[in-house]
């Protein structure tokens, strides 16, 4: 992970924006489900990247 930021939007209301450098690439619908089962988190934004020097692409 490089990067997690989490904003209170309101009572007990929550956004995530994840960063990710993964040498397996997986579609950001991935990383989403991970943080699924964390209560008062409604929104998950995620960008996946490769880590520098991997021969994978971005997602």
């Amino acid at each position: 992970m490089r990067d997690l930021s989490i904003w209170n939007v309101g009572p007990r209301r929550h956004v995530a924006r994840l960063t990710v450098e993964d040498t397996q690439l997986r579609p950001p619908q991935y990383y989403k489900e991970l943080l699924h089962g964390v209560h008062d988190i409604e929104q998950v934004m995620v960008e996946v990247y490769a880590c520098p020097g991997s021969e994978t692409t971005q997602s």
